[in-house]
C-alpha cells in the first residue's frame, strides 16, 4: 500500500466516523425510535456515561441492553 491509498482510507475513516456521529446524535436527540442490532428490540438511544475498556467514557447506548449498538 503507498502513502496515495493510506490517505484515502484515513479520509474515508474520518468521513465514517463524522456521518455516523451525525446520525446517532440526530437519532439520539430527536428521540427517534431505533431497532437494536443487539438485543433486537425497539427503544431510543440515550446518552450515558459507560464501561469501555478500563475507562467510563459518555457514549450513545440501547435504552433497553443499555450496550453501544453502533
Amino acid at each position: 500500500m503507498d502513502i496515495g491509498e493510506i490517505r484515502k482510507i484515513r479520509e474515508i475513516e474520518e468521513r465514517l466516523n463524522r456521518a455516523s456521529w451525525l446520525i446517532r446524535h440526530s437519532l439520539g436527540d430527536n428521540r427517534i425510535k431505533i431497532n437494536c442490532p443487539i438485543c433486537k428490540k425497539w427503544g431510543y438511544l440515550e446518552l450515558k456515561e459507560v464501561k469501555v475498556g478500563n475507562e467510563k467514557v459518555t457514549k450513545w447506548v440501547c435504552s433497553n441492553c443499555n450496550k453501544i449498538p453502533f
